[in-house]
């Protein structure tokens, strides 16, 4: 997946969201992520994403996390420690989290989308590289076990 690419072609239908969601704040997380140096700063821009997605204290998600768990695959496709395993780690608390009620799904071009089935599916379609980060070596070896959990939470339908 191309980072930029991904970015690029974000699916803004979610925009029109629950009022504690700041577009603002997930625009900025996106412009860092983009324009990230460094695993840390990469790193730190995907953990406010995670946060401008939804609210941890609360836990649950808005719709813009299913675009955020797109960016999330891509960085983890493209860095391969911190951001990586930052990236990998909000994936899977998104997935383990409910999104806001009555905030569930959006429409896009006339259709209404699920917002956890598709966070569900980029997950799905991200398998490879799931597979290629548990399999192969990684600079932080834990990166292998949250590929691992990924894969396994997005094929659980339970």
């Amino acid at each position: 997946m191309d980072l930029d690419a991904v970015i690029g072609s974000l699916d803004w239908a979610w925009e029109s969201s629950p009022p504690q969601q700041d577009p603002a704040r997930v625009k900025a997380a996106l412009h860092s992520i983009a324009s990230g140096q460094s695993e840390v700063a990469v790193a730190w821009a995907v953990a406010a994403l995670q946060d401008a997605a939804g609210n941890s204290h609360a836990a649950v998600l808005f719709p813009v996390a299913a675009p955020a768990a797109a960016v999330m695959l891509a960085v983890a496709g493209r860095w391969r420690a911190e951001a990586r395993a930052q990236a990998l780690v909000s994936l899977a608390e998104m997935l383990e989290t409910e999104v806001l009620p009555g905030y569930d799904s959006y429409e896009r071009d006339g259709v209404m989308v699920d917002v956890e089935q598709v966070i569900k599916g980029h997950v799905r379609n991200a398998l490879p590289l799931l597979r290629s980060i548990a399999a192969g070596p990684q600079p932080w070896q834990h990166n292998r076990r949250l590929a691992r959990s990924l894969i396994e939470l997005s094929t659980d339908d339970a």
